[in-house]
């Protein structure tokens, strides 16, 4: 742009007379080169206007906002991959079924499974026991997930890790060895949480969804006890039978005193009767005709 405008008053400074132009030759250099730094210096401005935006924008991005997917302030660029995350979790179900009858002091394996919601009737067959009883709850599931099983009367050991990676997978079951350690009514109680991943694929601290809990109320009896209450109606039961066998033979026994002072009674009746005529008796005790008769 500078060189142009010298072309140009170098024009101009050959069509003017010479006394002129020696006159005014200063002034238009000193004009060009002012003219030449001008154009520079805007576009030096533009560029660092630029610059600005784009550092303006960077750092934008980079701010701290609250970010509800989180829970926490992240950056926005940050909060949006989370948001895309948990946007993209799949539809899903969990069935869980565990034994609705168990015994105090007596290990039982539970299972938890988790499928896609157009497999429910697979997911729900592959926790196991009843299939009337099964309960199936919905669950958002994603890359990273866990599953965690709690009650206060029952000793609980996982069967593996509770933390999965289920990669392309959208299915994945849960062991538990459950051993209650009070008797009566009790509760069970799971619970499913999905884990976000950061720009590498690994897994986070950062949950995306955790689905309601899913509870079964379970009736524990105490062996022992148990025992003991069957012993009692066995013996109950025995006694019962001892009692009807001893009250057989008692009726047996009043059947024949019974039958036996019958017997006495008629006897008894027919001391006191007269033999009736052709009713028998003995040759001696007819009476003799009279003589000449």
């Amino acid at each position: 742009m500078a060189a142009m405008l010298v072309a140009l008053c170098g024009c101009q400074a050959a069509e003017r007379p010479v006394g002129e132009t020696q006159n005014t030759s200063e002034a238009s250099v000193e004009d060009v080169a002012e003219n030449a730094t001008d154009v520079v210096d805007a576009s030096q401005n533009a560029a660092g206007s630029a610059d600005n935006a784009a550092n303006a924008a960077s750092n934008a991005s980079d701010a701290e906002i609250w970010c509800g997917a989180a829970r926490a302030y992240l950056s926005a660029t940050d909060c949006r991959a989370l948001e895309i995350q948990r946007d993209s979790l799949e539809q899903g179900v969990a069935a869980f079924n565990p034994p609705r009858s168990m015994m105090r002091g007596e290990a039982t394996r539970v299972v938890l499974a988790i499928g896609p919601k157009a497999e429910e009737s697979e997911v729900a067959a592959a926790a196991g026991g009843d299939a009337s009883a099964v309960r199936v709850a919905p669950v958002r599931i994603g890359r990273y997930m866990t599953a965690s099983l709690s009650g206060s009367a029952f000793t609980i050991a996982p069967v593996g890790n509770p933390q999965r990676d289920l990669g392309l997978s959208a299915s994945e079951q849960w062991e538990w060895d459950v051993t209650p350690t009070r008797e009566g009514a009790q509760t069970l109680q799971v619970r499913i949480e999905t884990f976000a991943q950061d720009g590498r694929g690994n897994r986070t601290r950062i949950r995306l969804d955790q689905s309601p809990p899913v509870s079964v109320d379970v009736q524990v009896t105490d062996r022992e006890r148990r025992s003991q209450t069957i012993g009692t109606i066995k013996g109950d039961v025995e006694d019962t039978t001892g009692l009807l066998k001893s009250l057989g033979a008692w009726l047996l026994a009043l059947a024949g005193v019974i039958g036996a002072l019958a017997l006495v009674i008629w006897r008894i009746k027919g001391l006191g009767k007269k033999p009736e005529e052709g009713d028998g008796g003995s040759e001696d005790d007819k009476p003799v005709p009279p003589a000449g008769g």
